[in-house]
């Protein structure tokens, strides 16, 4: 158990680094202000609020890093900041690095990172997020193009103010061994994020995003960090790169609104700023 009590650990880190495959780490309610690595060896570990949502807040310091947030009392949000920002620092400052197999986080709040949950290693295995916000980081969750992804569940979950929700990246020519295979996505909530809701350019296997809740999602579009800016908004994109795809893409039971108009610079839509709240699209450039 993480928390104040006497016999507890008294950081998330400390107990996984003691933890056991197939442990559960729990966590008591407070505030945690540290970034976490799972590291390889952990496989079927367990993170998990001991209180259930909301309790439990893995807090970063990207805003800090970067001079906004609250400033002469006045609350800045990550994704307003990114419409006005010309760069930005700290891209490795991530919450949660997840590097063993069947790793499941439930209930657990992570704020104000790059990334708030990341994948690290050749392959992951069976990661669940369950019950998980990813708030106030320019990715709530973002598969990097140097890891594969194997049976990856997101559920329940909260996506909200920044620059991407859901990230699957391999623009990699001839790394399809890096695909995300078998990718679930449901019944979680994206809201106030700039570009894109769920940008997926890897969707191998059976992928299903499902009972999904959209708004001013893509609504922006790029920014002039990423050199896009007002282009690309949208809610989710399929955007499959390079490889041979094989298997089933379901999208169903959503409610978007107010998404994927990306018009942050007043670019009509039709001239290039490649709107879209749902974009399914191939390409090997």
């Amino acid at each position: 158990i993480v928390g104040n009590q006497p016999g507890d650990y008294t950081t998330i880190q400390a107990a996984v680094n003691a933890a056991n495959p197939g442990d559960t780490v729990y966590i008591r309610a407070g505030i945690y202000n540290e970034n976490v690595t799972i590291p390889a060896g952990k496989d079927g570990l367990t993170l998990q609020a001991l209180s259930g949502p909301g309790t439990v807040i893995l807090e970063g310091g990207f805003s800090n890093a970067n001079g906004f947030g609250n400033v002469d009392g006045v609350q800045t949000g990550l994704a307003t900041w990114l419409k006005t920002a010309p760069g930005y620092i700290d891209d490795t400052d991530n919450g949660i690095t997840v590097g063993s197999n069947n790793v499941t986080l439930t209930n657990i709040t992570v704020n104000d990172f790059y990334a708030a949950v990341t994948v690290s290693g050749a392959s992951i295995s069976g990661l669940t997020l369950d019950g998980v916000t990813m708030q106030s980081s320019m990715f709530g969750f973002e598969k990097l193009a140097t890891t594969g992804l194997n049976g990856t569940t997101i559920t329940n979950s909260t996506f909200t103010d920044g620059y991407m929700g859901a990230a699957f990246l391999n623009d990699i020519v001839g790394g399809s061994g890096l695909d995300a295979n078998d990718t679930s996505i449901t019944n979680s909530d994206f809201s106030n994020i700039d570009t894109k809701g769920i940008y997926m350019e890897t969707a191998q296997g059976d992928t299903l995003l499902d009972g999904l809740t959209m708004n001013n999602v893509g609504q922006y579009g790029g920014v002039p960090s990423w050199l896009s800016n007002g282009k690309n908004g949208n809610g989710i994109d399929i955007n499959l790169k390079y490889h041979t795809y094989t298997g089933d893409l379901t999208i169903s039971n959503f409610h978007l609104t107010d998404t994927g108009l990306s018009n942050g610079q007043s670019i009509p839509v039709g001239t290039g700023n490649q709107a879209g709240a749902i974009v399914v699209e191939g390409r090997d450039d």
